[in-house]
């Protein structure tokens, strides 16, 4: 029983680490966005569309791979949530 406590809790650290690291992939994604949106405003007016337009989709596919990132860290959290619900075999 002590053995699966420690499992338990070896797993619940594991997806604190990975939550955390998501959390750090999430807020880089964050600040790349800023930035595409940044360049994406700066861009003088003699800037070829389709260059502005492959920006515009990069921008966009950054911005879904972001979206996914905040669900996996909501999934992540859920998991570790329900670590801490489950009841000590000690």
């Amino acid at each position: 029983r002590a053995r699966s406590g420690r499992q338990r809790l070896g797993r619940r650290s594991a997806l604190s680490r990975s939550l955390g690291d998501v959390e750090t992939a999430l807020a880089q994604s964050r600040d790349a966005l800023a930035t595409f949106d940044q360049l994406i405003t700066a861009l003088p007016e003699a800037v070829p569309s389709d260059t502005f337009e492959a920006l515009r989709v990069e921008r966009d596919l950054l911005a879904g791979r972001t979206d996914s990132l905040r669900d996996r860290a909501d999934r992540l959290a859920e998991l570790r949530r329900g670590f801490s619900a489950l009841p000590s075999l000690s």
